[in-house]
């Protein structure tokens, strides 16, 4: 069995590694790593102070931000 705060961080990872993804979303998460989703999503609250949609959304802000900076 995993170590519950190694899973969390998989499941952090994950998104940050796949957020481009327009499929990725709490059901997606759920399903990739085997977990209810109403407890993933209060386990990743409780754990990085946000939600998922709410950090996956603040990636793609932020990943848009910079290529808006580095292209013309």
């Amino acid at each position: 069995l995993i170590n519950f705060d190694k899973k969390i961080v998989m499941i952090k990872n994950y998104i940050d590694e796949n957020f481009c993804d327009p499929n990725i979303g709490l059901n997606l998460l759920s399903e990739h790593f085997s977990m209810n989703n109403s407890y993933l999503s209060k386990v990743f609250k409780k754990s990085f102070g946000v939600g998922v949609l709410e950090y996956i959304n603040k990636l793609r802000i932020e990943k848009s931000k910079q290529m808006l900076i580095d292209t013309n």
